[in-house]
């Protein structure tokens, strides 16, 4: 379908296009944008003039205000109204979903949507895409190749695995594992620290959203490469860790653990971590020597317990050195 819109439209011999025009008319404003859309729309030009267009008619903002989503809001649903248009030529509305997604996502982050209209719109939009590609005469491999890269993108909606995992994985699991594989040995290092800062918030919501696919579809094996390789905090280090040790990598465990322990020396869950895996491995005395150090840092029932079991046959010796009251003092008043 070659679309030059304008005569198309003017002979009304498309419900589609007249539901379209209907949507735009709540919205004077907006009906010259998007009839300039229509007609600067044509199957023959090349990709990066129709990014040109799309771009031009969703528009740039960043964190945009209440009145621009409105805006954002109106040319969402028009947007939706073009590519299930049954007539478009299949190529060409998967190239236009793919444009239009990377500019409407993009409008999401920061977006003051007081009335929720906006966001509800691009679900609809992601609904919509995400059934015309699975729906489309693409192989599995290519299906899921889109859904992941707007996965990735995705700033709208709460993590709704309905929406993005569970038709992925149906199409195509080895191909989603696969390019998450793939996208984990693209990530750069992350050391843990109390306070993560991010270069680009897109990376942050890129590996968040992995994150959630792996657990979602639990594959430890690979949810354990992401964390050791970018655990942003010690919750997600001890995770690391615990992930590791189950895999039978035991040896790695404990050598992310000891490194991760100096980076957050104060971290409770990582010395717990640590002194559990010392513990496995039979090294009692790192195990007692770290316990204690915890337990008078933090002398709460969890580093006791664990000192107990780190001192075994010393407990009485470790408990007069701390000055730890025991059930023998208790038995010798009464």
């Amino acid at each position: 379908m070659n679309i030059k819109a304008g005569p198309l439209i003017l002979s009304a011999q498309s419900t589609q296009w007249l539901s379209w025009l209907r949507l735009v008319a709540n919205a004077d404003q907006e009906l010259s944008r998007f009839l300039k859309l229509l007609e600067s729309l044509d199957i023959n030009s090349s990709e990066e003039i129709t990014r040109k267009a799309i771009s031009q008619f969703i528009g740039t903002a960043k964190c945009p205000s209440a009145p621009a989503c409105l805006r954002l809001y109106f040319r969402t649903l028009c947007i939706t109204a073009l590519v299930s248009d049954t007539e478009l030529e299949e190529g060409y509305r998967l190239l236009l979903i793919n444009l239009a997604i990377e500019k409407i996502l993009s409008a999401c982050d920061g977006a003051d949507d007081r009335t929720g209209d906006f966001r509800l719109s691009v679900k609809s939009f992601l609904t919509k895409s995400i059934q015309l590609v699975l729906d489309s005469g693409c192989s599995d491999n290519q299906k899921v190749q889109y859904l992941f890269k707007w996965a990735m993108c995705d700033q709208c909606t709460l993590i709704d695995p309905t929406l993005w995992w569970s038709p992925m994985l149906r199409t195509d699991s080895s191909s989603t594992f696969e390019i998450a594989a793939q996208l984990i040995e693209s990530l750069p290092i992350i050391e843990p620290t109390d306070s993560q800062k991010w270069k680009t918030l897109d990376s942050r919501w890129v590996r968040m959203r992995l994150k959630n696919l792996l657990q979602f579809s639990k594959q430890d094996q690979l949810l354990a490469q992401l964390l050791a390789k970018s655990a942003i905090d010690d919750t997600e280090a001890a995770q690391a860790v615990q992930l590791l040790e189950q895999l039978g990598h035991g040896r790695q465990a404990l050598v992310l653990a000891e490194k991760w322990r100096r980076i957050l020396p104060a971290s409770n869950v990582l010395g717990v971590a640590l002194v559990q895996l010392y513990l496995q491995d039979g090294w009692d005395e790192e195990a007692l020597e770290l316990a204690k150090q915890n337990y008078l840092r933090n002398p709460h029932a969890q580093w006791l317990k664990l000192l107990k079991q780190s001192a075994g046959n010393l407990w009485k010796e470790v408990a007069e050195e701390l000055n730890i009251k025991t059930e023998q003092d208790d038995s010798k008043h009464t």
